[in-house]
């Protein structure tokens, strides 16, 4: 059935041709700060990023790698309704918001991160733990504003029997995976990798991977360009120019 909206007073309400700055944003509150369960969903390589200076000195650039997480301990799930049909969502975290930085020296973040949380011992990348729960704390920022990733651990509990430690460790129960997980490999892209990435209205992703200081000539370049690096006849000088 048609609406008849000629009947509106159009000079009632918010004109949104005219956006004002001072309007009313919505703003969501940060998740409450303690004890959560994460689920690893995203592991993205966004390539060599420039860093920012520290103390006044400039560092310099470097490959880096995003980790994403779903909040899925039961206080920090959210209930919405779609069309009458009640559903649960959860929330993301980064482990860092400008990306890690890529190193396998035993005392970076990145490597001890992963020892981490291989805690099965049965990776050798960070995608081959995608959709692997853990538990850490939620800590609030300087600013109140949002919370942060600290202390990631196994998501084990120590069984207890009446009230005394047994030694055994246990599982902790998580709900099951609620976002998608995607993966950005920098060495090896893949086409449906790299589109399931865009963000309509806001491909911040996207765009800071194609500005990567690495980009011309990379395997992405060559894979949105429609090269085969594999075939010997493209040489690396065919890449150059490339956009």
């Amino acid at each position: 059935m048609s609406v008849n909206t000629s009947k509106y007073n159009t000079t009632l309400g918010e004109d949104l041709s005219k956006p004002q700055e001072n309007a009313t944003k919505f703003v969501r509150k940060p998740l409450e700060a303690g004890s959560a369960l994460i689920r690893l969903i995203q592991v993205i390589d966004y390539g060599v990023q420039p860093q920012d200076p520290y103390e006044g000195e400039e560092k310099p650039d470097v490959a880096t790698r995003q980790l994403t997480f779903e909040v899925v301990s039961k206080k920090h799930l959210e209930e919405y309704e779609v069309e009458g049909e009640k559903k649960i969502g959860a929330r993301y975290l980064n482990i860092s918001y400008g990306g890690m930085k890529i190193s396998n020296h035993p005392k970076s973040n990145h490597s001890k991160t992963f020892t981490t949380m291989n805690y099965k011992g049965t990776a050798t990348k960070f995608y081959e733990l995608l959709g692997e729960v853990y538990k850490c704390e939620l800590v609030p920022s300087k600013s109140g504003k949002m919370v942060y990733i600290k202390d990631i651990k196994p998501p084990l509990y120590e069984e207890t029997i009446d009230g005394e430690g047994t030694g055994k460790m246990l599982p902790l129960k998580a709900h099951s995976q609620i976002n998608d997980s995607k993966v950005f490999l920098w060495d090896q892209p893949f086409i449906e990798d790299w589109n399931a990435l865009e963000i309509e209205g806001n491909n911040f992703i996207q765009e800071k991977i194609l500005a990567a200081k690495n980009y011309v000539g990379s395997p992405l370049q060559a894979l949105l360009s429609g090269i085969n690096l594999d075939d010997e006849s493209n040489s690396e000088d065919q890449l150059d120019g490339i956009v």
